[in-house]
């Protein structure tokens, strides 16, 4: 409503709207002069429509403005004590001239343009907010004057003092805050040559402080931060300051909370429950008041979490753990563990690494019992530690801690777990009950989760560079492992990450080999090197103990040596099984100086070829994929193969008492007895050759099936069966009996052999070849058998009796008469049944045994040592998962070497008749680099980024499942005067030492190095596995093949009577001392006895006096007698042994001035003649006999002279073989006496030969003188010629009788005037029979034909054999062609489709559609009777119907 003038009551009551309508309380003064908005509680001035509490549209002249907030106007803000604009310009104006020419004057204040000036000379210039607020002054300011304030100054921007160094501040005033430099490490304060006169300050830290005085305070050195001392307390109050002893904090945890580096916790006496985990800052110590006055445990909803966290430079001491458990799930429940934030507060030490003192880990599974009161089996009880290097940080220096003085009870679970290049100090420190002591093992990712592989090698060839690969190959040239290089420096390589598979070489040592009876070295009879193993049979031995390295399991492996036999023996080369006859251990027995395999005691291999006497021949059996392989001198002497399986039908056995050789044949009933052999390639012999064979003893007379290979009646396989009662064996192939053999008889033992070659099949009966056939046909790729019995129905044809040895083989046998044998595997055999080990296929068995992990070794015996071998045996090698041998080779031509998996090397050098040698392990290595640079060897290989060091002193584990497991490459432990009780007793405390585990004190795997010593339960003391002692019997037992004690003062062995004192120069036993080279006698003579009656004095014996030696000298070594020429050996006795020089071709029997008188021998032999009783003859094969004599005498043998190359005699020659002929041989030419034949000899014999002069012939002596100049009569007008003249070269023989030319033949013809051939005569075009009415008889052999012309005449059948040509028979003048016997003519017969396509004239053939003859007459064809001649059968038939019809 609008409002004029209103009276006051009018107006109070018209101000009270509340009680209107809505829509009629807001109330306008003049219409919009004052406008009240009582919904919105707003007033208008000159508007309707306020927008604000207070809205005036127009201009406001007050002298007194209050506003609560903020007012706007137009563009202008008025808040608080500020006015702003969002114009460009504020501008200050009114009417009343306030405002003049941009100026403004408010009492003594100008404002005038920029310039604000007080109007008072040497007025202040004040500018003064109202209450506590604060003068702004947005923008730069510049004073040129001073600046003087009685206030505070405070500047929310830089403040830049001075702008010359000569400028100065000077501060009366205290500083009130902290003085922190903006950035840090950049700002100095002070300089060298201005600097502060003192600093005093409560506490100083800085990382770097130089001292060029003394700086203390109340003696406190200022380089070292004291730190803050907290307390805790059972009576405690988190909520206190904890500084003080009697302000302490209530818990562990909220010391921790607020302690920092350098900080040191004391715990207070009592038991404190904490929530786990507690985090230890970086550089926080927390002491309790004493090991067993402090407990800490668990709070109940975290006893399965960890308890203290770690980090680095902390100290943990005097105080028990105890209460938690194990989580398996989230592995955690470990008393201390490594803090695994990923980022800078991970674990990283700087300067030491934890420590852990005084401190007991005591915890118990979640089930206990009576049995078990610490829930041992539970597993689930707290850990000890679990130390991850791979929580480092990547700056950290280590991953390290250190443990003294601390016990963990920790039943059934791990102690200490320790992994990815983790070090650790195990000082004084105790386990009890753990189920492993001290555990580590090689992590993936290793120290601070990048691990580095390091490597060092040797004698580098060429230039390695960072990026490039490096390979390590084995010798034989595979790779066993690469890896990508990260860095190089010199010869050192790093790898990122751990690359397994390099490896050292091996260290010196070796195993340890013990003799056994006579077995020495002897460096007289060797393949290579010094010496050779010398065993003469019987107890003679050499054996080492069980090993891994003999444990083939079912990997490749090869096994080899030298081998030289004295004799022909049955005996044993080398043997792997342990104590047990049917031990999986593999044995090689030598058979009549042949090689054979046996496995579990039964043979699965027999070689082919055998040792000969006296001669060096190379052995090696090698087993790859199962299948194993004799090679004697490199050539394959026989292999394994996976046997057949055989399925036995009706319970075919065999039978002891009817066998032709060993202990049992195979025994079939004749009823249902058969053995089926699956298909397989073996028998799958298509075109090649072959041989299937048994010893046979049949017991009925029926037709009875032996060897069936069908799969179907008619196919191209083998089928052998025998019809006794007739006596014959019959080979059927492809549907037809091909061929057969006869002679078997009942209840005989036969051996019968089918064999093909080259397509040539051959059936044998007991040796002697009784058919000969053509057998080419492909008998297929794969296919089984049936031995026994027909192919396609069991109680067929079936076998009966007995069959001694079925062998089938992949080759030809026997290609002509042999006298058979014993049967047995060779290295063609693919079945073999001998029914030895049952009826089964024992054909050099499958040898895919499992060999186990760990074997002993006996070389030459058996395990028993009662087999030996009689011989010499040199260079012995074993490599495990490798075979070296699989086709035939060049057998090694010096000393084996040892590669990486060599397990074994025996080269038995030595001194002679020492029984002493050790294992030769020099190992070379292949390293190459992708940049083309090698390496020699590995002298470093590193991964202990990924495993843990363990080093402990004087400590125990005790109780428990393992004492110390260290798994894998990385890990090396180091343990000096470590007690190992009662290990392998797990919860038991009976202290009972015969449930003590032994191997379980210390378990390496994975090539882990754990160096130790130990003393255990019962005291005794060892040195790792090298060393022991038995403190009860005070048995010291070395497992080391050298033994080296070296004591300044000496070592005394006493009894208490008897003392043995043992120096590093001597040895007093008795009366006795031994120095140097020197035995001698302290008191009395030196006597020596032996209880065998046998001394051996080895190397140089010196005696200076005489030698009386009533019984028998025996001198294993070199024997010098005399050492001057004056010297002399007198010997009475006769030599009873060979008198044989030491070198061969290097000493002589006498000399030239001191010749032995007469020499009596059955036999002379001299390089490579011999002279046997009346005999001279060369022992060389081949070789040449030569006598020569000096100068120019001449060798006279009989009445015989040798000059030269002329034999003379004053005598006939005459040369007499008695048997045989008279040979000349030789490329040049004999010369026969030569003369006039006036010359010939005056009284001529029988077979003289000469050439005649005269004639130009040779001629010899028959009675009369005939000439030898080809084949001639003696008046030599019948004779033969190579060529018509001398020198034409015609190549024409000719034959001329009486001078007349009868015959001559050439290369191409025999022309001859007439033939006689028997009764047969070849004349001009003729062949005819010289007798009256012989036949003239024509035959071809076997399936041939005679051909003549185009016809060919087979039997009764003349053919001609041009295709589709006609055969004709041709009369001249009045013949005619006669066929008159009384048989008939047959023409041919078809029907009138098959006549000939093309008719001749007179052609004439049987129709039998017509049945009737036809004859084609030029045009057509037609009975040969003409259109009106004789009626076919049809013909007369169509008659007859025809009659019929019409007649009735």
């Amino acid at each position: 409503m609008a409002v004029g003038r209103i009276s006051g009551p009018l107006l109070k009551a018209n101000l009270v709207r509340s009680t209107l309508p809505v829509d009629r309380r807001n109330l306008a003064f003049e219409t919009d002069l004052l406008y009240i908005d009582v919904n919105n509680s707003r007033i208008g001035v000159k508007t309707t429509s306020p927008a604000y509490p207070l809205d005036v549209a127009g201009t406001i002249r007050t002298t007194d403005l209050q506003v609560p907030n903020t007012a706007t106007i137009n563009n202008v803000t008025i808040s608080n004590n500020s006015i702003t604009t969002t114009g460009n310009q504020l501008n200050l104006a009114t009417p009343d001239s306030a405002v003049y020419n941009n100026r403004l004057l408010v009492d003594d204040l100008i404002i005038d343009g920029n310039t604000i000036t007080a109007t008072d000379t040497n007025q202040n210039f004040e500018i003064i907010p109202s209450g506590t607020g604060t003068v702004e002054v947005r923008g730069d300011t510049r004073v040129e004057g001073n600046i003087h304030a009685t206030g505070n100054i405070r500047a929310d921007g830089n403040i830049q003092i001075g702008d010359q160094d000569t400028d100065t501040i000077t501060i009366n005033a205290d500083v009130a805050s902290n003085l922190v430099p903006d950035a840090s490490n950049t700002y100095t304060l002070g300089l060298a040559n201005k600097r502060w006169d003192e600093v005093f300050a409560n506490n100083l830290t800085v990382d770097n402080l130089t001292l060029t005085g003394n700086i203390t305070v109340n003696g406190l050195d200022l380089t070292a931060r004291p730190g803050k001392t907290y307390y805790v307390a059972t009576n405690g109050d988190d909520l206190q300051t904890g500084t003080h002893q009697n302000d302490p904090y209530a818990s562990l945890t909220k010391a921790l909370s607020v302690a920092t580096t350098g900080d040191h916790i004391h715990i207070y006496p009592g038991t404190y429950s904490e929530v786990f985990p507690m985090v230890v800052p970086v550089g926080v110590s927390l002491k309790g008041d004493g090991l067993r006055a402090v407990t800490i445990q668990p709070t109940a909803p975290t006893n399965t979490n960890d308890a203290f966290i770690l980090n680095g430079e902390v100290t943990i001491e005097d105080l028990t753990v105890t209460g938690f458990q194990f989580d398996a799930v989230n592995n955690t429940g470990y008393a201390f563990r490594f803090n695994s934030n990923g980022d800078s507060s991970g674990y990283s030490v700087t300067s030491r690494s934890p420590y852990i003192r005084n401190i007991t880990v005591l915890t118990q599974g979640s089930v206990t019992s009576a049995t078990d009161p610490r829930g041992f089996a539970s597993g689930d009880a707290g850990k000890g530690a679990f130390l991850d290097g791979a929580m480092a940080t990547a700056w950290s220096r280590e991953a390290g801690c250190l443990f003294q003085n601390v016990t963990m009870i920790t039943p059934g679970v791990d102690a200490v777990t320790l992994t990815n290049g983790v070090r650790v100090e195990w000082l004084n420190s105790f386990t009890y009950f753990a189920n492993r002591s001290i555990y580590a093992y090689d992590g993936a990712s290793g120290l601070a989760g990048q691990g580095q592989t390091n490597l060092r090698v040797s004698n580098i060839s060429g230039t390695i560079t960072a990026g490039e690969t490096i390979f390590y190959y084995n010798t034989g040239g595979q790779v066993i492992s690469s890896a990508t290089i990260d860095s190089v420096d010199g010869n050192k390589i790093t790898i990122n990450g751990k690359v397994t598979g390099f490896e050292l070489p091996p260290e010196s040592g070796g195993k340890t080999m013990v003799t056994n009876g006579n077995a020495q070295l002897n460096t007289s009879i060797k393949k290579f090197g010094q010496s050779s193993l010398q065993l003469g049979g019987t107890a003679d031995s050499t054996n080492t103990a069980n090993s891994v390295d003999f444990g083939f399991g079912t990997d490749d492996f090869t096994v080899e040596t030298w081998v030289r036999s004295n004799l022909a023996q049955t005996t044993t080369l080398f043997d792997f099984r342990a104590n047990t006859s049917n031990d999986n251990g593999v044995q090689v027995s030598v058979v009549n100086s042949t090689p054979r395999i046996l496995l579990n005691g039964s043979y699965v291999l027999t070689g082919t070829n055998g040792f000969n006497d006296d001669t060096w021949t190379h052995f090696a059996l090698s087993r790859k994929n199962s299948y194993t392989k004799i090679f004697v001198n490199g050539v394959n002497s026989g292999q394994t193969r996976n046997p057949q399986t055989l399925t036995l039908n009706d319970g075919v056995t065999t039978n002891s008492s009817t066998k032709k050789y060993g202990d049992k044949s195979v025994q079939f009933d004749g009823a249902d007895d058969c053995i089926d052999v699956a298909n397989t390639a073996d028998f799958g012999f298509t075109t090649a050759d072959f041989t299937v064979e048994s010893w046979m003893n049949f017991t009925s007379t029926a037709q009875q099936s032996i060897f069936d290979f069908r799969t179907v009646t008619i196919e191209n396989k083998v089928w052998l069966y025998a019809t006794p009662t007739n006596n014959k064996i019959i080979l059927h192939v492809n549907g037809s009996n091909i061929a057969e053999l006869t002679g078997i008889n009942l209840s005989t033992w036969h051996h019968v052999a089918l064999t093909r070659q080259a397509g040539v099949g051959r059936l044998f009966l007991d040796g002697v070849l009784s058919s000969t056939f053509t057998f080419s046909q492909n008998l297929g790729a794969t296919t089984p058998c049936r031995i026994g019995a027909r192919y396609d129905a069991i109680g067929t044809n079936e076998f009966s009796g007995y069959m001694d040895g079925i062998r089938f083989s992949s080759t030809a046998k026997y290609t002509s008469a042999f006298t058979p044998g014993n049967l047995v595997n060779t290295t063609d055999t693919v079945l073999m049944i001998d029914a030895e080990d049952g009826v089964v296929d024992n054909t050099n068995l499958y040898m895919n045994t499992n060999l186990s992990s760990a074997k002993p070794l006996t070389i030459g015996n058996n395990y028993s040592n009662n087999n030996g071998f009689n011989g010499y045996l040199d260079d012995f090698r074993i490599v495990k998962g490798l075979s070296l041998y699989d086709l035939n080779f060049t057998p090694p031509t010096a000393e084996l070497t040892r590669s990486t998996q060599t397990t074994l090397l025996l080269r038995f050098n030595g001194d002679n008749g020492s029984t002493s040698f050790t294992e030769t392990l020099t190992l070379p290595q292949d390293i190459r680099f992708s940049g083309g640079a090698t390496a020699e060897r590995f002298t470093l290989v590193d991964y202990a980024d990924f495993g843990a060091e363990v080093r402990a002193i004087a400590s125990a584990s005790i109780y428990g499942n393992y004492g110390i497991w260290g798994d894998g490459e990385g890990v090396r432990m180091y343990l000096i005067s470590h007690n190992l009780a009662y290990i392998g007793n797990g919860k038991e405390v009976s202290n009972d030492a015969n449930t003590v585990v032994q191997v379980n004190e210390v378990v390496k795997q994975n090539d882990a190095s754990i160096f130790f010593t130990s003393v255990d339960h019962k005291g005794d003391f060892r040195v790792g596995d090298q060393f022991y002692v038995n403190q009860e019997t005070g048995q010291v037992d070395f497992t080391t093949s050298t033994l080296n004690i070296d004591i300044d003062q000496g070592v005394t062995f006493t009894t208490g009577t008897d003392i043995t004192v043992i120096s590093g120069s001597s040895v007093e036993t008795g009366n006795i001392k031994i120095s140097g080279n020197t035995i001698e006698s302290l008191t009395g003579d030196v006597t020596f006895d032996s209880n065998t009656d046998e001394i051996n004095l080895q190397n140089n014996v010196a005696i200076t006096g005489n030698l009386d030696v009533t019984g028998d000298i025996t001198i294993g070594g070199n024997v010098t007698i005399g050492d001057e020429t004056t010297d002399s050996i007198s010997i009475t006795a006769g030599i009873g042994s060979d008198l044989k020089p030491a070198i061969d071709n290097t000493y002589d029997l006498g000399t030239a001035t001191k010749r032995w008188n007469t020499i009596y021998a059955r036999e002379l032999e001299t390089d490579s003649v011999r002279i046997d009783n009346n005999v001279i003859q060369t022992i060389d094969s081949n070789a040449d006999l030569e006598l020569r004599t000096n100068g120019t005498g001449t060798v006279n043998v009989e009445n015989f002279s040798f000059s030269g190359d002329t034999i003379s005699n004053t005598n006939d020659i005459t040369i007499n073989p008695s048997t045989g002929v008279f040979r000349v041989d030789g490329t040049g030419a004999v010369k026969v006496p030569a003369g006039t034949t006036a010359e010939r000899p005056g009284t001529p014999s029988l077979g003289m030969l000469r050439y005649n002069t005269d004639t130009n012939f040779f001629e010899g002596y028959d009675g009369n003188w005939i000439p030898l100049a080809g084949v001639s009569d003696i008046d030599q007008d019948t004779y033969i010629t190579a060529e018509l003249n001398p020198g034409d070269d015609d190549d024409t023989i000719r034959f001329y009788a009486a001078g007349t030319l009868v015959a001559d033949v050439n290369s191409t013809r025999f022309d001859v005037q007439s033939l006689v051939v028997d009764n047969l005569l070849l004349q001009g075009n003729s062949i005819s029979t010289t007798g009256t009415d012989q036949d003239l008889v024509l035959n071809a052999n076997g399936l041939g034909t005679i051909k003549v012309e185009d016809f060919v005449f087979e039997g009764n059948t003349i053919t001609n054999s041009v295709p589709d040509s006609p055969t004709v028979f041709r009369t001249t003048g009045d013949g005619y062609i006669d066929v008159s016997q009384a048989g008939g003519f047959v023409l041919p017969t078809g029907t009138s489709v098959d006549r000939p396509g093309t008719g001749v004239t007179g052609m004439i053939r049987y129709n039998t559609n017509d049945q009737r003859v036809e004859l084609y007459d030029g045009t057509s064809w037609g009975s040969i009777a003409g259109s009106s001649g004789a009626v076919s059968i049809l013909d007369a038939t169509e008659i007859a119907i025809k009659i019929a019809l019409t007649y009735g």
